[in-house]
């Protein structure tokens, strides 16, 4: 349970600093008024934020009883991710359809920061069963 309170804290700092400073990208370079991305940015982030830690209950649960599903389990999150990305961005052009451009960039960058998160997760899992193997 450690081990999963110390990578929602991580994944909560990284989206804390991703979020405003794509606001501050966006006022700084494209001539909207930030604060239209504001609400959505924080939606993104609370459900980028829920799926990852999902994503990571799961693989530690898989961790600790030395599944051979750990693989096969990331790729099938790494495919729900991206299939939920879809499905945000196309909620968000056929309902609200302003600033479109800029919403795809915000989700592109809450996708790939979760992404790498919990491949990094995944990663360290598989080489802690691949060591817990060797020691037996």
């Amino acid at each position: 349970m450690t081990k999963v309170l110390k990578s929602a804290g991580i994944l909560a700092i990284i989206f804390f600093i991703a979020g405003p400073l794509l606001l501050l990208i966006e006022k700084s370079f494209i001539t909207i008024e930030a604060s239209q991305q504001a609400l959505p940015i924080a939606i993104i982030a609370c459900i980028y934020f829920f799926a990852a830690m999902t994503d990571i209950c799961i693989c530690e649960k898989l961790r600790r009883t030395d599944s051979k599903m750990l693989m096969g389990f990331h790729l099938l999150m790494n495919v729900l991710r991206l299939l939920l990305s879809a499905l945000i961005i196309i909620v968000y052009a056929i309902f609200i359809k302003q600033n479109l451009m800029v919403f795809v960039i915000n989700v592109s960058v809450f996708y790939l920061l979760t992404m790498a998160f919990c491949t990094a997760k995944h990663l360290n899992a598989e080489k802690e069963i691949t060591k817990n193997k060797r020691k037996k």
